[in-house]
Formats: structure tokens, sequence, C-alpha cells
């Protein structure tokens, strides 16, 4: 009889354990979908705002009002990819040099120099030999034939790179003073390979560069600038803002109720008079 009351008791907490572990993923099952995104807000003087809330913020994913939980200072390393597409002018090494130090310890660097293919130069490091390695190979090198079409071949190169390496704060900057095409069949699924990878690209261009989909509509898809500059003194102000965008990001993180389908089209904005938002309107949707 004793036997049969310990094997009953191990019955009991056996079918107790199970509906305990079953009623925990169930409810995990209907949990809300978590999703992040990096903002950063400026003023109508163009400094950054640095006191933002959560209750300051509403977020529409798919045109429908998104709960947000949670908004707070962005402190992770940066994974920080740099494209220069110079002809071989040598005209972006001071550019370059400029965003390495102004992101000295918010961020690991990756530099390709497009020659016309995309060349690797340093691979998302932080150590000074390998940097200035890759800094001395922005030189002047005489006039290379470019092409546009590699370029944004190589953007996404560089966004599927930073997928597959599930890097957690992603960017990708872009000089050049040759432009893509304006039209070309891969521009769709490279857009889709940004979106993809949650990366926001940046681009600063020389005046009369052509541009199609992939340069001028990324950054404002992925959160990030557009920036003319035609002089050293303009490339350093352009470098200066995409640094401080990154310098002063948020992570805003907001929840989609249980069931609810993803949906690429995102807007952030805030009641807060005179402040103006910086943040993706095109997200990963799968």
């Amino acid at each position: 009889m004793k036997r049969i009351l310990t094997y009953c008791t191990v019955c009991v907490v056996f079918v107790l354990s199970f509906t305990a572990h079953s009623a925990t993923a169930e409810l995990a099952a209907r949990a809300d979908r978590i999703r992040t995104v990096f903002i950063s807000a400026v003023d109508g003087k163009g400094e950054y705002v640095t006191d933002l809330t959560a209750a300051d913020v509403t977020v529409k994913e798919g045109g429908k009002d998104r709960a947000v939980t949670n908004l707070q200072a962005a402190t992770g390393t940066v994974q920080l990819c740099i494209l220069v597409d110079d002809g071989g002018s040598g005209s972006f090494q001071a550019g370059v040099l400029a965003i390495l130090n102004r992101m000295i310890g918010h961020a690991e660097y990756a530099i390709s120099l497009l020659n016309p293919q995309p060349v690797r130069l340093a691979e998302y490091v932080t150590d000074p030999p390998t940097l200035n390695a890759a800094m001395s190979k922005l030189i002047q090198r005489g006039r290379i034939q470019q092409d546009g079409e590699q370029l944004i071949e190589a953007v996404s190169w560089a966004a599927k790179d930073l997928a597959k390496r599930k890097a957690p704060r992603p960017v990708i900057i872009v000089l050049t003073n040759g432009g893509e095409p304006m039209a070309s069949e891969a521009r769709d699924a490279i857009l889709g390979d940004l979106k993809a990878s949650g990366a926001s690209l940046n681009v600063i261009y020389i005046n009369g560069v052509g541009f199609g989909k992939v340069l001028g509509e990324g950054p404002k898809n992925s959160g990030g600038v557009l920036e003319n500059a035609s002089s050293n003194q303009a490339i350093d102000t352009a470098m200066a803002k995409i640094a401080g965008n990154l310098l002063h990001q948020y992570v805003l993180t907001y929840t989609l109720p249980d069931g609810t389908k993803l949906d690429e089209r995102l807007q952030v904005s805030t009641a807060r008079k005179g402040v103006n938002i910086l943040a993706p309107t095109r997200i990963a949707d799968k």
C-alpha cells in the first residue's frame, strides 16, 4: 500500500509540473512582441534633446498606435561600417579620421575602400595600429573608374554582414563623389537588405552626384541622414552631425499585441513643442 501511495504522489507531482509548464508556455506564446529602434531628437536650435521620456514619445507601426514601454539613452557599442567611394582622389581621408576620433570608446570600425570593388581595410576593430594602416590607404591613388552599381552592392554587402554578425547597433556611412545609377534592377532588393539588418544608412556626397533609390531613400527609411559636402570643412561638419546623432541616441522599446502581424511602416513622433525626432520609417517586417 505504501508503494502505491508513493507512486501516486509522484504522478500528482508530475501532472502538476506538466500543467504549470504548459501554462507558462502558453503565456509566453501569448506575450506581446517587443520591438526596439534607435532614435535621436533635436530642438528648434539644432541642439540635442537629452531628457525625453517614454511619455513624450508616440509610436505608430502600420498606422496604429503602439504602446511605448521604455526610452533610455543608448549606451551600447556602435558597429560602424564606413564605405569610401572617392574615385582615387583621397578626398575623404580627413573625414573618416574625424569620425574615428569623435566615436572613440563608443564604436568599433569597419572600413572599406571601393577600387571600384569594395576592399575591406579594417574589420570591426578599435586598435590604433589597424585603423592607422587602413587610414594610410585612403590617399590619392590616381583616377579610378567608379561604378555606382558596385557602390550600392557594397551597401547590400555591408548590411548582410551586419545582419550575419547580429550587430546590436549597426550603422553604415557612405562617402561618395561618384553616386549611384538613377535606375538599378537591384535597388529594391538592396533596400530590403538594409531594412532587414536594422542598420541606419548615412550618406555624404559631393555636389553634382546622381542618386537612385538606395542612396536617395535609404537614409530616410533607415533613420540616417543624407548630407551634401563639397569641401573638407563641410565633410567634417557632416561627420560631426552623424557622430552627434549616434552619441545622443535613445533606444526606444515598444510592444505589439499578441498575434499582430509585423508591419514595415514606422512613425515616431513627440508632442514636445519644437522637437524633431530622427527615426527609421521602414523596419524589418519578418
